[in-house]
């Protein structure tokens, strides 16, 4: 209980430190501003494209003006719109590339009246901090390719274009969106109609990857592992890194987190020929994924799905 109490209040320290004691070249000092910029920015996920529209996110390396110039430091969600009245063609951005523009960080959206859904708090609880749009990709130069992370672009990426490929060769509309849904946790592409009849009937959570899909993915593992004869410990250093891949390429969620970080202690504990405790596993879990970061205290998703799990486990 000690170690509980410090560790929220841990978190709760390290969220004012990190959202108001800030260095000068964060970009959350500079939003808003009367003129243009030339920003400088290395795109740090994987574009989206859809209706002629390019949605990402990029970490802001400079802004600059006629006059003055400073290397910066901050995330920033960029919205590049088409322009059809020049009749221009979509441009296609890869993960890690740097790319130029002018334009302004806004801030984003706060809550207009008391207790509603705040867009602002949201996007600060993961670490961007502002909003910038471009109308019409001629206005976008790509600089280079820049050095993007290996993991993430040689394997996660093409590992989840294989997916979307495989399963949009085999279907296409909703069944396609809802299958994509299930198994990487996107519901990106799924219609409106969709989404509310899911809501509707309570059964939303199971387009939410979770503990169920983490128990899956560590059965099948372990048992095409065992089919071919391959010894205990290896089988089990096996299965940790497959649960790691699939953490990763279904976008590390709170959910996707606590149920591998549980499975994870699971196998090493029979590893090791320890004993495992359930609510062990699962403050294990919380310490290390609070210790990665602590702002997640303060996430929705965070707190609903430990308190879910400790709730069914007590109670069961």
């Amino acid at each position: 209980l000690s170690f509980s109490i410090t560790l929220f209040f841990s978190s709760a320290a390290y969220s004012a430190a990190g959202l108001q004691l800030t260095q000068h070249s964060h970009i959350k000092h500079y939003l808003d501003t009367p003129d243009p910029l030339h920003l400088v920015c290395e795109i740090a996920d994987e574009p989206r494209v859809k209706d002629g529209k390019t949605i990402t996110l990029v970490h802001v390396r400079s802004m600059s003006t006629s006059d003055d110039s400073l290397c910066t430091d901050g995330d920033a969600l960029l919205t590049i719109v088409l322009d059809k009245r020049v009749g221009e063609k979509s441009k296609e951005f890869s993960y890690g590339s740097l790319i130029a523009f002018n334009g302004t960080l806004s801030a984003p959206i706060s809550s207009r009246n008391p207790g509603e859904f705040s867009y602002r708090k949201y996007l600060e609880l993961n670490n961007i901090f502002a909003t910038a749009h471009v109308f019409g990709y001629s206005h976008v130069e790509v600089i280079s390719e820049g050095t993007p992370n290996w993991f993430f672009a040689h394997i996660i990426f093409p590992s989840k274009h294989f997916v979307l490929q495989v399963i949009n060769s085999a279907m296409t509309g909703d069944a396609a969106n809802f299958l994509i849904g299930l198994l990487l946790g996107d519901r990106t592409d799924m219609s409106a109609d969709i989404k509310s009849a899911f809501v509707n009937t309570g059964t939303i959570h199971v387009l939410a990857v979770s503990g169920s899909h983490v128990v899956l993915v560590v059965a099948i593992i372990y048992t095409l592992f065992g089919l071919i004869r391959l010894p205990e410990r290896s089988k089990i250093i096996a299965t940790i890194l497959g649960i790691l891949y699939y953490m990763e390429l279904t976008g590390a969620t709170p959910s996707v987190v606590r149920a591998s970080l549980m499975a994870i202690v699971v196998l090493l504990a029979k590893l090791f020929q320890q004993r495992t405790n359930v609510y062990n596993s699962l403050g294990v879990s919380a310490v290390l994924l609070l210790v990665y970061d602590p702002l997640q205290m303060f996430d929705a998703g965070f707190q609903l799905s430990y308190a879910a799990v400790f709730s069914m486990v007590y109670f069961y």
